[in-house]
């Protein structure tokens, strides 16, 4: 009995001695998402709310920049939500951060985020990132039918 506890306690002295360095990002929580701090930055990984109709997203949370948003963080519990707005500090999105946000009406992305714009529709677009002179369609609400 002694010598398996004896080797129960040294194979859990190895499991408490193997360092955790490789892993950078935790999942935390406020009133409105779960994220996970990487680094110094946040990314957004679920908006909580199931009501809301619009949403301004933050551009940092408890000190952090907000950078990113990771799988479909609108698209699980919020059937309502119309209008989202996205803050500078936002590098990193796509359009499956919208996949089945069947009520999204609009988007609009501050004037100081370098990489993301919105047209005066609500159509979120990209600049791409190898020709200064182009843009890439990133995501249109499915209410837009017809452009003005």
């Amino acid at each position: 009995m002694k010598k398996f506890l004896a080797a129960l306690l040294a194979v859990a002295a190895l499991f408490t001695a193997v360092p955790l360095s490789g892993i950078s990002a935790y999942a935390l929580q406020n009133d409105e998402f779960v994220y996970e701090l990487n680094g110094d930055n946040i990314t957004l990984t679920h908006y909580k709310s199931s009501t809301a109709e619009e949403l301004t997203v933050p551009s940092e949370i408890d000190g952090h920049p907000v950078t990113k948003f990771e799988g479909t963080v609108f698209s699980k519990t919020n059937k309502n939500l119309k209008r989202i707005i996205i803050p500078s500090t936002i590098t990193f999105m796509s359009a499956t951060h919208f996949k089945d946000c069947p009520t999204i009406e609009k988007i609009t992305v501050d004037s100081e985020n370098t990489r993301y714009f919105c047209d005066d529709n609500g159509i979120l677009y990209e600049h791409d990132t190898y020709d200064a002179s182009k843009t890439n369609l990133i995501y249109c609400p499915p209410k837009i039918t017809k452009l003005t």
